[in-house]
């Protein structure tokens, strides 16, 4: 056997023992449970999430991209006070505050249902259809799922206005303590 045969063998070992046990040490982390509670979600976290929003649940096919800015400062019990930044088409911005409550299961994946009420609506936002208010009020609905490293992969999946229909809203994002 050649040289440069022995060499490759030896690479080919080498990366599928390296590949092995990395797969192992993933393995044995993940057999490893936390038993996650609300308390596993304090203090204040900070996220971007991105996505779109479908304003005629008629006409799925149109969607506008959306943006959003979120402050989430939880007291690890279960609530929390939100505010939040939502950029609609790059012409529509509302800035938001409320409160939530929040959720987390034994695996660490968590629900929350947060309540915002507009405090400025640009004039942007004339061409929805209603067009949002100052002081109107939503209530959206977001999951999430504990990292190791205490951040949280997001997604929202729900926005009901307070006047009017539910909105199709697709977001995701990452939240990490601040």
């Amino acid at each position: 056997m050649s040289m440069t045969m022995k060499q490759i063998i030896l690479l080919a070992g080498t990366v599928l023992l390296s590949g092995t046990m990395l797969f192992s040490s993933q393995a044995a982390h993940a057999g490893k449970s936390k038993n996650y509670s609300e308390s596993a979600i304090k203090g204040c976290y900070v996220n971007s999430l991105l996505g779109s929003i479908v304003p005629d649940p008629t006409n799925p096919g149109y969607q506008m991209p959306l943006s959003t800015l979120v402050r989430f400062c939880a007291d690890g019990k279960g609530d929390a006070d939100v505010i939040a930044t939502q950029d609609i088409a790059g012409s529509c911005i509302l800035e938001q505050s409320g409160t939530a409550t929040y959720s987390v299961d034994q695996t660490g994946i968590g629900s929350v249902t947060a309540t915002l009420e507009n405090n400025t609506v640009s004039e942007g936002c004339s061409f929805l259809v209603p067009a949002p208010g100052v002081g109107d009020k939503s209530a959206f609905v977001i999951k999430f799922a504990i990292q190791r490293n205490k951040c949280l992969q997001v997604i929202s999946t729900g926005l009901l206005p307070e006047q009017g229909s539910p909105v199709s809203i697709v977001l995701q994002g990452e939240a990490c303590p601040q």
